[in-house]
């Protein structure tokens, strides 16, 4: 008699590879898609890590997106498994940077800017870009203003020069100022002839 021997046929390793599209660096509120590829046939992958979750995910399946990613680093790991083999482990780490900061800035005009008395009052308006978050007057006039930009009648200006400034801030970037200068003249008074007797 002979004996046959059947050998048990070779187990495949696997492989995973994991991608992100776009691979970054991205600029924060970020987003980004996952997606991962395997060989071997494996049972099944799990997400792990601590930015992502999920387990039995189908091989080749595409991660919903991710959208909304503030600033910092996140790492994606995928691991997957098949009996009589090792684990494939991937992952892949994505930047998201903070958004630049928008630099401010502001125009103050007044209209009139020279008068003479009687005349006193004066509009001021001021304009902003860059989306500042206080606005605040000084010199002449005071107090915390709109940074959306805004005008103001000022009246009763003395016979004098002045002037009026206005300073706006927002974090992470540079104060914005701007100034006017406002000129109120001495009543002209003029004096009669003397008629001649």
């Amino acid at each position: 008699s002979s004996t046959v021997v059947v050998n048990p046929a070779p187990i495949t390793p696997i492989t995973v590879n994991l991608t992100a599209t776009p691979a970054g660096p991205l600029t924060a509120p970020g987003a980004t898609t996952l997606s991962w590829t395997t060989t071997g046939n494996p049972d099944s992958c799990d997400a792990t890590g601590v930015e992502w979750s999920g387990t039995n995910i189908q091989n080749g399946s595409t991660v919903t997106q991710r959208s909304g990613m503030s600033a910092k680093t996140y790492v994606f790991g995928i691991v997957c498994h098949k009996a009589g083999t090792s684990d494939a482990i991937a992952s892949r780490t994505v930047v998201v940077n903070p958004a630049p900061i928008t630099s401010i800035s502001v125009t103050l005009t007044a209209n009139p800017t020279s008068m003479t008395l009687p005349t006193n009052t004066t509009r001021l308006t001021w304009t902003t870009t860059g989306n500042p978050t206080s606005c605040s007057a000084s010199n002449y006039w005071s107090g915390s203003k709109t940074p959306t930009g805004g005008s103001e009648l000022r009246s009763g200006i003395p016979a004098s020069t002045q002037v009026f400034d206005i300073t706006c801030s927002k974090t992470g970037t540079p104060n914005a100022t701007a100034s006017r200068t406002v000129v109120v003249n001495p009543m002209i008074i003029t004096i009669p002839t003397p008629v001649p007797s």
